[in-house]
């Protein structure tokens, strides 16, 4: 148990066990995740290595950024993964391209600067498999009516305060894939 404490410590790994050994989940409790390629490629970099680890990260696609060159998969440094990456064909500059061809059910839209830790998405995936058709998210944001018009109030404080959100950032989300498709 102090071994598999300091494994766990060391590759922020959280599998299942059987007495065979480690278990590989089954795709139905994977996720495949898109990131949008930003400016920084050392946070690329980083966010590959983070969730490449996770254990229900199925795959991982970059979409690159139409301003820089698409990073080069032999560029990232993998630690103990079962993860696949891959650059997307981009000819747009968005998030949600048509026609994604997802092994998953679910997809997770993050940003190359959003970490969020394993046990953290992994209960937001069960959570979004209670209703396929809804979306889970990390960042909710409150639209409201003033007068004959909306207002938007920026920051996570005022959906404390309202107790309530109308919308949610595509910074971090998961969906399903059928929404990724045209």
């Amino acid at each position: 148990i102090l071994y598999y404490s300091y494994l766990n410590q060391l590759y922020s790994v959280d599998e299942l066990f059987e007495v065979s050994g480690p278990r590989e989940l089954p795709l139905v409790e994977k996720l495949s995740i898109r990131v949008f390629q930003g400016s920084d490629q050392l946070l690329l970099k980083e966010f590959i290595e983070h969730y490449s680890v996770c254990p229900i990260v199925h795959e991982i696609e970059i979409v690159p950024n139409i301003n820089f060159d698409p990073p080069r998969i032999d560029s990232f440094v993998f630690r103990h993964t079962h993860c696949r990456v891959s650059v997307a064909s981009n000819t747009g500059n968005s998030n949600i391209l048509p026609n994604a061809d997802f092994q998953t059910e679910s997809v997770a839209l993050i940003e190359d600067r959003i970490i969020i830790g394993c046990a953290q998405l992994a209960f937001s995936l069960n959570v979004w498999r209670s209703s396929l058709d809804s979306v889970v998210g990390f960042f909710p944001r409150l639209v409201r009516a003033k007068g004959e018009s909306l207002e938007y109030l920026p920051g996570f404080v005022y959906v404390l305060w309202n107790a309530a959100y109308s919308i949610m950032l595509p910074k971090g989300l998961i969906m399903h894939q059928k929404y990724m498709k045209s």
